[in-house]
């Protein structure tokens, strides 16, 4: 039984399926948190130190142990809804606005000081030069776009969660969802977190207190925010450029033919030519 705690603490400080779960617990914790706070402080509020740099301090903390675990998309998401309470709560948009400037200041020192954000960014503005090694995933994401079409190949029958795609359950699960489920699948899907954002909204504008409201706008900020960013991941590089000046519409259809046909031994010009 001695030995039990150090294993504890190595899973606990080296398992990311933990770490994972840490920092979805820190979330809903600073939502609580902030409601309480905000709600509490009202009054306050309208004051810069007094009420406006309290709550932002709590996100910053929240955000900064987070980021220890070298975590950025977490911290990001915590932030930006922080930055959505603070707006439902009333704080003023001369506070709000100088708030922006830093943020992204402090994204872009955190991105160009880490070897390995550099490499995932430099991936994701031209995927198709690193396909092989840094933008594998990314590729293997839109090859399961590809796949899936209209209509999709239905449920359970996608195979690019079968090791093709890496994170296939986490961060690129909605390519998983479109290549079994096709485009109106994928739409369906969309239009159902909108409904959910909308209704959530009712439900925080009809609270009978502040808290409520603060609580409601808070829990659904968070799932729109997390939700918008893992279904623009995996599409928003591919949609950008073939909607650029260049239009290599073709080229990029071609690459991700070119990853499909090299799986299934297929003719990647017959492969392209798909509807």
């Amino acid at each position: 039984f001695a030995g039990r705690p150090l294993v504890v603490a190595f899973v606990c400080n080296h398992c990311p399926f933990v770490i994972h779960i840490r920092s979805e617990f820190a979330k809903f914790a600073l939502v609580l948190l902030l409601a309480v706070k905000l709600a509490a402080n009202q009054e306050q509020l309208p004051r810069f130190w007094g009420g406006y740099v309290p709550p932002l301090v709590i996100a910053v903390i929240f955000a900064g142990l987070i980021l220890i675990e070298r975590d950025l998309g977490a911290p990001v998401v915590m932030c930006a809804t922080a930055f959505v309470m603070l707006c439902l709560a009333g704080a003023r948009w001369r506070y709000l606005v100088p708030t922006i400037l830093p943020g992204a200041l402090e994204i872009y020192l955190l991105t160009i000081t880490s070897p390995h954000r550099i490499e995932r960014w430099v991936a994701f503005l031209d995927p198709w030069k690193y396909r092989n090694d840094k933008s594998y995933q990314l590729i293997q994401s839109l090859a399961a776009f590809v796949q899936g079409a209209i209509w999709g190949r239905g449920a359970g029958a996608g195979e690019q969660k079968l090791d093709y795609l890496p994170e296939a359950h986490t961060d690129f699960i909605f390519a998983v969802w479109a290549e079994e489920m096709g485009l109106v699948g994928s739409l369906l899907l969309v239009s159902l977190f909108l409904a959910l954002a909308y209704f959530a909204l009712k439900i925080a504008r009809n609270a009978p207190d502040l808290f409520g409201s603060l609580l409601a706008g808070g829990i659904v900020s968070l799932v729109a925010i997390q939700a918008s960013i893992n279904m623009a991941v995996g599409v928003a590089d591919d949609a950008a450029r073939c909607a650029g000046p260049r239009g290599n519409v073709d080229h990029h259809t071609g690459a991700v033919a070119d990853v499909i046909g090299e799986r299934f031994g297929l003719d990647a010009r017959r492969v392209a030519a798909l509807p």
